[in-house]
């Protein structure tokens, strides 16, 4: 698929931003406003302008089958995550017509198990241990 990318300076903002000093940096960045139609492969080939991507993860909504429109996209180095995160703070991305909002990622990546523990909805449960294969809960 291609991908229409439209970037500009946001002279909304303040003078240029670093890292929030407050944070423990990690080398994963969460991106809100994905739009539902990109891929892992798009944001992978977007991503890499800023240095070599580990993971690109997109969570689905188990309860209503569809991607969420937000993801994580881990870089190898850290250094590489916070380029590409000031650049985002003080630019605006558009990906296919909507502007992409970004932070570090807090938590890591939840496992198929994890999911299944926070799941309430017991044909859910079911529903995704068997899809993962899961034989005990």
């Amino acid at each position: 698929m291609t991908v229409s990318i439209k970037v500009s300076s946001n002279s909304t903002r303040s003078s240029p931003s670093a890292a929030p000093a407050n944070l423990t940096l990690s080398k994963s960045l969460l991106l809100r406003k994905v739009p539902r139609r990109i891929s892992e492969d798009d944001l992978k080939t977007v991503f890499e302008t800023w240095g070599p991507v580990r993971d690109v993860y997109i969570p689905m909504n188990m309860t209503k089958g569809r991607k969420e429109s937000y993801a994580f996209i881990e870089f190898q180095e850290l250094a590489h995550a916070i380029a590409a995160f000031n650049f985002l703070k003080n630019n605006e991305m558009l990906l296919e017509g909507v502007i992409l909002r970004t932070d570090f990622a807090r938590n890591g990546r939840r496992s198929p198990v994890d999911m299944i523990a926070i799941t309430k909805e017991p044909i859910l449960k079911e529903h995704i241990a068997k899809e993962h294969m899961i034989v005990a809960i």
